[in-house]
Order: structure tokens, then sequence, then C-alpha cells
């Protein structure tokens, strides 16, 4: 799956940043894009927006594998679902901050398979402001009683999911299904594992650094170790 940025056919080459190994796009309209992959594996798209003659919209193309599509839910969540359903990749809520670190007002479209989110700046937003929709590496679904479902957004804590079951995906793969008791606890306790929590798929050894146990796996993919106490969901986040 690709995720075009937005404004990438006027914007400027890629310029190195004051970060190493980070780049930065110049829109030519008040805007500059920098995208930006974090420890956890997590993609950030930043807009960094300059001032009030900006754009106020700002799409992503998403291009989707076969048979997969952009979906938003009722109460917002934005996902790309393969055609039976499975996330392929969930969006974080939209946000955006101001030069003080106030919040903005700001929303998520979909428009067929582009993704844009509007940022309603004004003369007096403190700029510049950034803006950032984010995707996580794996997607939580949590069935509920009745049958129904929803996506967990990137970062939600897993014990939010008061369902019969969290289901986990990567690349819309379903790698785990956990029972849930409806407390937002597995009715196994070792469902996550020992030590406590696993939020990663791996092969091979694992190396763990320091604490708060960022867990990276011979695969590449990340992970976490929430404690070394009796495995729960309450610590561990999607």
């Amino acid at each position: 799956m690709q995720i075009g940025l937005p404004f990438a056919a006027q914007a400027g080459d890629a310029t190195a940043s004051s970060i190493a190994g980070v780049v930065v796009y110049d829109n030519h309209n008040g805007s500059s894009t920098v995208p930006v992959i974090t420890e956890d594996g997590i993609l950030q798209i930043h807009t960094v927006i300059a001032n009030a003659d900006a754009p106020q919209r700002y799409d992503y193309p998403i291009d989707p594998p076969a048979g997969a599509s952009l979906v938003q839910s009722p109460d917002g969540v934005v996902a790309v679902v393969t055609a039976n359903g499975a996330p392929l990749t969930v969006f974080g809520d939209a946000w955006a901050k101001d030069a003080n670190g106030d919040p903005v007002p700001t929303h998520y479209e979909v428009n067929g398979n582009t993704l844009t989110q509007v940022v309603e700046t004004t003369e007096k937003t403190a700029f510049p402001v950034v803006a950032d929709p984010s995707t996580g590496v794996y997607s939580y679904n949590c069935v509920l009683q009745n049958g129904s479902s929803y996506f967990l957004q990137p970062g939600t804590a897993l014990n939010t999911c008061k369902g019969s079951y969290l289901q986990k995906y990567i690349n819309g793969t379903k790698v785990q299904t956990i029972a849930l008791t409806g407390y937002g606890t597995p009715a196994n306790p070792q469902a996550f594992g020992t030590p406590e929590c696993y939020i990663a798929i791996g092969v091979g050894v694992a190396t763990v650094y320091g604490p708060g146990w960022l867990v990276r796996f011979l695969s590449g993919a990340i992970g976490y170790v929430a404690s070394q106490g009796l495995p729960n969901i309450t610590a561990c986040r999607g």
C-alpha cells in the first residue's frame, strides 16, 4: 500500500532537515511536508503550515492493494480494509497544534481512495501549525457481544475493548484472537505471553532495550514489553 503526499506535483525536491534522516518537501504554498517513521514503526506525515494564506485542505491519495479500499466509520475512524473487512492499516485521530501547543480544529474526509485532512486555521491562529495523519504498525479489531466490531486507533489502550474478542492484524492478516472477559482483560491470562505484553510478531532472537522495554525482532518488527508482572492487557497499547 502506498500513501501519496499533499501537493506532490508542485512540491520541491526533498531537502535535509535539522534532524538526521528526516527530509522536508516545500509545497510552495505556505506549507511543507515532513514524513517521519518513528522508533515504534508508526508512519507520521507532518504538515507544517506557515501562515493563514496556506491551504486548509491536505489530500493524501491512497493506493491500496487490489480489492482493498479506504473507509470511514460513523464515528470517524479511517482505515484501509480488504474486501472481507480485515484492516490493513488504521489511521489515528486527526490532530493539529499551533505554535503555542494548543489544538487547532481539524477533521478527516474520505472521498474514494483519497484521505483529506482539513485544518481550520484563521488569522488569529498562532503559526506555524503542525498537522499529522499517522498509521500504526498493527491494527486491532474489537468484537462486541452482539457481533458488531470496531477498529482501535493507533496508540489506544487495548483494555478499552470491552467486547468478546480482540483481533490483532498485520498487513490485513489476522495473527491473533484473544477472548476477553468483557472487562477488557483476556479470559486466558497468558494470551499475550510472558512477560506481560508483546505487541509484535517476529521470528528469531529479540533484542530488548532499557526501561520501558522496546523489543526489536530480527524480522524488523517492533514491540513493547509492558513489565515483568503477571500478564494482563491493562498496559498494552495498539
